[in-house]
């Protein structure tokens, strides 16, 4: 998940008891986001709903890119279905275990308890990745075009030397005028540092954990080079967000809780 929005405004409410809640699941009642209302679930045992979700989710994997999103929006009821069953039968009580947000306030040193340890880091860019890349491209091409310049002869030696030496300057020429081009480079390089594999895996894990407890399915989720994000149905909404629509603020809050959870992911 790539989204970004502010930070520090919602809290998690205790879930309510699973008694009350055993054989109801909310359902959106209209296309203008109206109040929830209740309807009874089954109970799924865990290996059927687990067998339904592999079946479900593995089928729209199997589809070309260009149909997975309508495949995964129409499977996106039947998905929540199973995993309210589920939850019935008591094989996933984290699934959708706070239903209820509320607005407020945070202050600093709430991030502290809470294990952040450092609060400015969230949603702040950072672009260590990017000056150590510029640092090994010159101090390598740097060393390569002095031992060329040592080791062959005449002129090839000195041509050798300052076409490797130009790299550097090549590189910080595309850097500065067009880095996307450097994203898959630079991503690369920095899956060398052990601690920056770990920041995306956290990342990555915030929104799927984040999104599962708020009642939001994931379709997938990747951790590879330049490809790393979180896939959601749209069970939250049940519907496309486009154009003027107008969305209640509970509806909102789980949308923003997703969206941030990884950039709070990274102060832990």
């Amino acid at each position: 998940a790539r989204s970004r929005l502010p930070v520090g405004r919602a809290r998690l409410r205790a879930p309510p008891s699973a008694s009350r809640r055993a054989f109801l699941t909310r359902a959106s009642a209209d296309e203008d986001d109206a109040s929830p209302i209740a309807s009874p679930v089954e109970p799924i045992s865990a290996a059927e709903g687990y067998a339904s979700l592999g079946a479900t989710l593995g089928a729209i994997r199997a589809l070309p890119p260009s149909e997975r999103a309508e495949a995964a929006e129409a499977a996106t009821k039947r998905v929540s279905a199973t995993l309210n069953g589920m939850k019935v039968a008591g094989a996933t009580r984290r699934w959708d275990c706070y239903p209820s947000l509320q607005r407020r306030n945070v202050f600093p040193g709430e991030f502290s308890q809470m294990g952040i340890k450092d609060a400015t880091t969230i949603g702040r860019p950072s672009d260590t990745n990017d000056f150590n890349f510029i640092v090994a491209v010159t101090l390598s091409t740097s060393f390569l075009a002095l031992v060329v310049g040592a080791t062959l002869p005449g002129d090839w030696g000195a041509f050798g030397s300052y076409l490797i030496g130009g790299m550097s300057l090549a590189t910080l020429a595309v850097g500065s005028t067009a880095p996307g081009l450097l994203k898959v480079a630079i991503d690369r390089f920095a899956r060398v540092n052990p601690e920056y594999r770990q920041r995306i895996a956290k990342h990555e894990a915030a929104h799927f954990l984040i999104g599962y407890m708020l009642g939001t399915p994931v379709a997938g989720y990747s951790l590879g080079l330049g490809t790393a994000h979180t896939d959601f149905l749209e069970a939250k909404l049940e519907r496309k967000v486009y154009g003027r629509i107008a969305i209640k603020e509970e509806t909102m809050l789980p949308l923003a809780c997703i969206s941030m959870a990884g950039g709070a992911a990274g102060g832990l």
